[in-house]
């Protein structure tokens, strides 16, 4: 099973909650797959779990989160940035961070 992680915010901006969509059409599309949205924003997200509940997905969690400190390792196959990083405050450190929970076979 694979793990996607979507980092940030996208279409409208940072905290705009408009990101979610985003991550609720590749769970719809894709439901053996495992998604997680990272965002600073309670609202967005909170949006991106009422979509997720509205359309049924099982496959999806959202979680505020810093995305340039994940401190994860070996825990996604794949990782996306919607028209995210030129937002984040720190947007090297989250590049920089995404390289790491990556599971070695699937970042190769």
């Amino acid at each position: 099973m694979c793990v996607t992680h979507v980092l940030g915010a996208s279409r409208g901006g940072p905290g705009s909650g408009r990101h979610p969509y985003a991550i609720n059409v590749l769970a719809r599309a894709f439901t053996r797959s495992r998604f997680v949205g990272y965002d600073f924003s309670d609202e967005g997200l909170r949006l991106g779990a009422a979509e997720a509940q509205a359309r049924g997905l099982q496959n999806v969690r959202f979680e505020v989160r810093d995305v340039a400190n994940l401190g994860e390792q070996d825990a996604f196959d794949f990782i996306t940035a919607f028209d995210a990083i030129h937002d984040q405050a720190k947007p090297r450190s989250v590049l920089k961070g995404t390289m790491m929970p990556c599971v070695p076979e699937a970042s190769s």
